[in-house]
């Protein structure tokens, strides 16, 4: 009996898997398929441009704007040293200068340093006994009653005025008193003589900056109402009518042309006689070295 078809039945021939090869390799050989292939590679290789393109723009803007950057902080630093050096002084460069010799003092001076703590000076006027030590208080009281070592005495040692700066001060004035004991003022009563006065001009006032000559160039008495301690003046003009008023009031006369740059040297000691009843003398004198 001749079988029928089953509806169940694949009516489709099955295809054998060496035909589908073949389609697959003639599908691969086409030209379209070969174009299209090209056609993608040319996509690929076009975005791969476009990328490197992009980004090598994107690290050269960053570069720029970095350099950009860069440039402004530091003109910004620039501007801040500048600022900064318009406000505070530069450095000062450090100058070698040659050690300085050491100031050597005379043995009067070396000797009256150990003994007195307060020693300032050495005053050595020839043919007097003026050859003494210069001490220098706390306050212009301090000495008043008290010899060089600083123990009680009746006879003041002779001092320094505490607001003088033997190295700065263009006055300096020295308090003695006038008697004829060591360490005293009283032979400046010598300077009254004009024979004197004309054969010792100068004197030897040894301070610890090293010695120095003075040339006296007055000499004269006054009231005690006479102020002699002027240390500070507001101005050159000042000074200089204050020093030649001493030399005015000189009673004997020595051609010396005073000048603002002088320091000025005064010596005072108290002073009585006849028609000055209670008054000072004072020397005069100006730094010559």
């Amino acid at each position: 009996m001749k079988n029928t078809n089953n509806i169940f039945e694949n009516t489709t021939p099955s295809k054998k898997r060496s035909d589908i090869k073949d389609i697959k390799n003639i599908g691969r050989n086409s030209g379209y398929l070969h174009e299209w292939k090209e056609e993608q590679k040319k996509r690929r290789i076009s975005a791969f441009k476009k990328i490197g393109l992009f980004g090598g723009i994107l690290i050269l803007t960053a570069s720029i704007t970095i350099f950009i950057n860069y440039q402004n902080v530091k003109d910004i630093w620039a501007e801040q040293e500048r600022i900064l050096a318009s406000i505070t002084p530069a450095p000062t460069q450090r100058v070698e200068r040659p050690t300085e010799e050491p100031v050597v003092y005379s043995q009067e001076l070396t000797e009256a340093i150990r003994k007195y703590e307060d020693t300032v000076g050495y005053l050595k006027i020839a043919d007097t006994n003026m050859d003494f030590p210069i001490v220098q208080g706390e306050d212009n009281f301090f000495y008043e009653n008290r010899n060089y070592d600083r123990s009680y005495s009746e006879v003041a040692a002779t001092y320094m005025l505490t607001e003088c700066d033997a190295e700065t001060s263009r006055h300096i004035v020295i308090y003695g008193e006038n008697v004829d004991a060591a360490g005293r003022l009283g032979e400046l009563n010598k300077y009254l003589d004009y024979d004197f006065f004309h054969t010792h001009e100068f004197i030897t006032l040894e301070l610890l900056d090293g010695a120095q000559v003075w040339q006296v160039f007055s000499v004269h008495l006054s009231s005690i109402t006479f102020d002699y301690k002027d240390i500070e003046f507001e101005s050159n003009t000042e000074y200089l009518a204050y020093i030649r008023m001493f030399q005015t009031m000189s009673q004997f006369k020595r051609d010396v042309n005073l000048t603002e740059e002088d320091q000025i040297l005064t010596l005072v000691t108290d002073y009585h006689d006849l028609d000055l009843d209670e008054g000072y003398l004072m020397i005069h004198a100006r730094r010559i070295n």
